[in-house]
């Protein structure tokens, strides 16, 4: 799965949108780039299986991709923070 996202991030070229999480206890500065590289490389295989079939759906339809990722970007400030501290620095 990791090989099937990683080759679809790459041919899609999508822009590097960025976005400023602010929730209750969580302020994070997150681009989609940064998104891509959690799903990828710190996310379970279960997890990039249920993101791939939405991606697949979406990219089907001609949707936007990054507004997904901007979707995932919100939970992954709160469930995966230390890792966004990690991949910024």
């Amino acid at each position: 799965m990791k090989k099937a996202l990683q080759r679809y991030f790459k041919e899609k070229n999508l822009n590097n949108d960025e976005w400023i999480i602010k929730k209750p206890n969580v302020f994070a500065f997150i681009d989609s780039k940064t998104v891509q590289k959690i799903v990828v490389e710190d996310l379970s295989e279960e997890q990039q299986m249920q993101i791939w079939s939405i991606i697949q759906q979406i990219d089907y339809h001609n949707g936007d991709v990054n507004h997904f990722l901007h979707h995932l970007a919100n939970g992954l400030a709160e469930t995966h923070s230390y890792l966004l501290n990690r991949v910024l620095h």
